[in-house]
């Protein structure tokens, strides 16, 4: 009677083990979303802030300007100027001013500080909008870059701090691939698309290690490509990141019962 009721037992647990498996996972130990709701969401120490706790309460970035040349000023911060959600909070807000007057490669780059140390992930995805009023390249440039603020990028931080370009940036669901694309005209199509959120996605092929991010806006050809003169101010909101699943231990624990439950069902309807 009593093997009985353990076999009996083995046959039921053996599904409910593993769905339990399938279901129990660890999630990387570190803040995977900023709403930038608060103020305190986002700091601006211009040497950066190398010291930021992955599990911070409530959830903050540093973020500061990084590089640029040809520029009359710059800016970040957060800002409740822009809210994709719509509930009151806010956005990270990043800006500067291009002087113009045909100067190539003039760029603009700010870096968000936020873990003090690499995390895996494996997806990255935010809503960005330009400001509208931002400049367009218009006239100055090429006839498909004349709705685009500029030339965007998005690149990350590795353990070293060292600069690695994102695999792939997917705007609005089309992949820009890794080198960028016409800011506020991802479709390239002469017209800013200022005021609307673009949804991105920055999907990764394996884990990878990161402990920072970069957004660089700029100008690729004083002789008719990317041409903008004045300010470029953009905003990004609801920035998430998703880290890898692993089996917990005690997943895999549960496979070492299932496994002979299973055995014995199968041994019992041979």
């Amino acid at each position: 009677m009593l093997g009985q009721k353990l076999r009996r037992l083995g046959i039921l647990a053996a599904p409910a083990a593993l769905t339990l498996m399938a279901t129990s996972a660890v999630q990387a130990q570190y803040n995977t979303y900023y709403p930038f709701d608060t103020s305190a969401s986002v700091e601006t120490v211009a040497g950066g802030d190398y010291g930021i706790s992955p599990t911070a309460t409530p959830p903050y970035l540093n973020s500061r300007f990084d590089y640029g040349s040809g520029l009359s000023s710059h800016t970040t911060g957060w800002t409740n100027a822009a809210d994709h959600t719509a509930d009151g909070g806010g956005s990270l807000m990043m800006g500067a001013v291009f002087k113009g007057g045909g100067i190539a490669a003039d760029s603009m780059a700010f870096t968000e500080d936020l873990w003090w140390s690499t995390q895996l992930v494996t997806n990255i995805s935010f809503y960005l909008q330009i400001a509208p009023g931002s400049a367009v390249s218009g006239d100055n440039g090429a006839s498909y870059a004349a709705g685009s603020s500029g030339y965007f990028q998005v690149a990350y931080r590795d353990g070293s701090y060292g600069f690695d370009n994102v695999p792939d940036v997917i705007v609005n669901g089309v992949d820009q691939h890794a080198n960028g694309y016409n800011f506020g005209d991802p479709t390239y199509s002469g017209s800013s698309d200022q005021g609307t959120w673009e949804h991105i996605v920055i999907p990764f092929s394996t884990p990878t290690a990161l402990r920072a991010l970069t957004f660089q806006d700029y100008n690729n050809d004083s002789s008719g490509g990317v041409l903008v003169a004045g300010n470029v101010t953009w905003y990004i909101d609801d920035l998430t990141f998703t880290p890898p699943v692993v089996p917990e231990p005690a997943s895999l624990g549960l496979l070492g019962l299932a496994v002979p439950a299973l055995l014995a069902r199968r041994r019992k309807h041979a």
